[in-house]
């Protein structure tokens, strides 16, 4: 009899990936109902989950008339929303399956008490940071050292993270940093119930800032055992933060990989995070050698499991199923289709509303052109690009994820594709004018690696 797998707020990714891997696995799935959805496009979401109702309803749906017998092997999410991978590692503590404890899981997820544990674990690999609550401290305090990098001790997608360099910069930005209603509260309920933290979630966190090569670590641990799967390099638009290419394998020295690598281990086994996978983004810095900890996440960054695949032969959402079951995933390396991958971003710099998105045929049309590529549209017809999670700077529209011998073939590959995928996008109203523009995506498509718009 096949193992059965319960995947928590499944996404649009997940459904398209999971069966199949799945299969090849012996394992079937079941897709909860209760919280799966497009999170990211639903701003309200949090709003609406009740953790302790869903955590007593998965549990009771599995569990065998109070036994410990169950009817899954194994639970997991990759979602990053705040509270959903604690909600996971609780659904399976309570039905003695694998998994991380909870408390540990929130430990890294809120972002102060993350950078505490650091401290305490690789005290090299840590930002000078301050906490900072809006509530109570004063954006005029002499103490504060500009320029520095502020985010919320818990976001998503670089939501509500800014560089500031002066006082009218922090006190713009703190206007301007609420969370959308309700989208923390399932992370508050978590903290009450596991955690003895003081802090809140709605404060921020104040960091000096990094500069460098910012790199995503990806990774897992078994038993105890920390394993680096790979390390994706990310490139961002200069001048921002806003990412615009991930590549895979990152270029980097072996020294360097190696450093990143004992930082993992060291932090992960510290704080004692067990039978999941994680993803730690880091900056290394060429001048000095020195290899930084941006933020620790307790989940995969799914977006890097098919530049993985392209490359190395195997999925990372394979190894997420079987630590979830108590299997020892085997990885490999180079033994993918490609020298190298990359997930490159469409964005923009100007909020626009989608009037419409490319169709089922055209992405069929560059999937049958490169039928190894993954496009994934984001835009949603007739909503504003803001109406979604993006970061404070631009706006993501949708991804191409390529693999090639080359980045340069990458690129080539990538330039066919955007004319492939046609957008028309409408700018708002000009305050003066009152009058809006109608843009196809030749005019739209930011010029990935200019300085503004091309035309």
């Amino acid at each position: 009899m096949s193992r059965r797998i319960l995947v928590m707020c499944p996404t649009e990714r997940e459904l398209r990936s999971l069966p199949p891997l799945a299969e090849k696995l012996g394992v079937e799935l079941d897709f909860d109902t209760m919280t799966g959805g497009g999170f990211v496009k639903d701003f309200s979401f949090g709003k609406r989950l009740n953790v302790p109702e869903i955590i007593e309803a998965k549990v009771a749906q599995y569990k065998r008339n109070g036994s410990d017998g169950r009817s899954i092997e194994g639970v997991v999410a990759w979602v990053g929303f705040p509270g959903m991978t604690a909600i996971t590692a609780e659904i399976a503590r309570r039905l003695h399956l694998p998994g991380p404890d909870p408390a540990v899981i929130l430990r890294c997820d809120h972002k102060y008490y993350c950078r505490r544990a650091q401290e305490e674990y690789v005290p090299d690999a840590v930002a000078f940071y301050r906490l900072f609550n809006p509530a109570v401290d004063s954006p005029y305090d002499p103490a504060l050292r500009y320029p520095f990098f502020m985010k919320p001790v818990k976001s998503i997608l670089s939501y509500g993270a800014h560089r500031i360099d002066n006082r009218e910069q922090f006190e713009e930005a703190l206007s301007n940093t609420s969370m959308p209603e309700g989208f923390l509260e399932p992370i508050k309920w978590l903290i009450k119930e596991f955690t003895e933290f003081e802090e809140e979630t709605d404060q921020f966190i104040l960091e000096e800032l990094l500069t460098g090569m910012q790199v995503s670590l990806e990774g897992f641990v078994f038993e105890g055992e920390v394993t680096v799967m790979a390390i994706v390099e990310a490139v961002l638009i200069p001048g921002t933060l806003s990412f615009v290419r991930w590549h895979y394998p990152a270029r980097i020295p072996d020294e360097i990989h190696q450093k990143m690598t004992d930082v993992a281990r060291d932090f992960m086994t510290g704080v004692g995070f067990d039978n999941a996978p994680f993803n730690m983004e880091l900056m290394y810095n060429p001048q000095t050698g020195s290899v930084s900890i941006i933020e620790v996440n307790t989940k995969l960054a799914n977006q890097f499991c098919d530049l993985i695949e392209k490359v190395d032969g195997y999925n990372p959402f394979t190894v997420m199923m079987q630590v979830a079951i108590g299997d020892k995933p085997e990885i490999r390396r180079g033994q993918g289709p490609y020298n190298v991958a990359t997930s490159c971003v469409f964005r923009v710099f100007e909020d626009m509303k989608a009037l419409s998105v490319p169709t089922k045929e055209d992405i069929d049309a560059v999937t049958a052109r490169y039928p190894d590529s993954i496009i994934e549209i984001l835009a949603v017809p007739g909503k504003y690009l803001s109406e979604q999670f993006q970061d404070t700077e631009s706006y993501r529209y949708a991804l191409a994820n390529i693999g090639a011998s080359s980045y340069d073939e990458i690129e080539e590959r990538f330039a066919e594709i955007k004319q492939m995928l046609p957008f028309i996008m409408e700018r708002r109203a000009d305050k003066a004018s009152g009058e809006s523009a109608i843009l196809d995506s030749a005019v739209v498509e930011l010029d990935l690696f200019g300085s503004g718009i091309s035309g």
